[in-house]
């Protein structure tokens, strides 16, 4: 399990880290997950980073901070996140048809796609 250490700001992380590792590690065993990786920011500083169980299990490769997952479908939930937070901010109506903001955009393929 590889782990970063930063150097942290005013603000003591030790009792937010200690209870995450507890509750990361917990979480793995209930729900059989094979491997993660975390990171811990305050502001535009990494404080933390660890990697959790493996990147290969099968090879037995440790998951590290660098570890790099497919995004699979938390993309969406992202995506959701920030189409609210524009709709918050009054950037963006979500009641209004996605091509008033992007004229381009199709469902359709493009012309000549087999």
């Amino acid at each position: 399990m590889g782990t970063i250490g930063c150097s942290v700001t005013d603000t003591d992380y030790s009792k937010a880290i200690e209870q995450t590792t507890a509750f990361i590690n917990q979480k793995m065993t209930e729900e059989s997950v094979t491997g993660l990786s975390i990171a811990l920011i305050d502001g535009q500083e990494m404080v933390w980073a660890q990697g959790f169980g493996f990147a290969d299990k099968e090879k037995g490769i440790p998951a590290t901070p660098e570890t790099i997952y497919e995004i699979g479908s938390i993309s969406k939930a992202i995506t959701a996140t920030a189409i609210m937070r524009l709709q918050d901010h009054g950037l963006l109506d979500i009641d209004q048809s996605l091509t008033d903001y992007i004229p381009e955009f199709s469902i359709l393929p493009p012309p000549g796609f087999p």
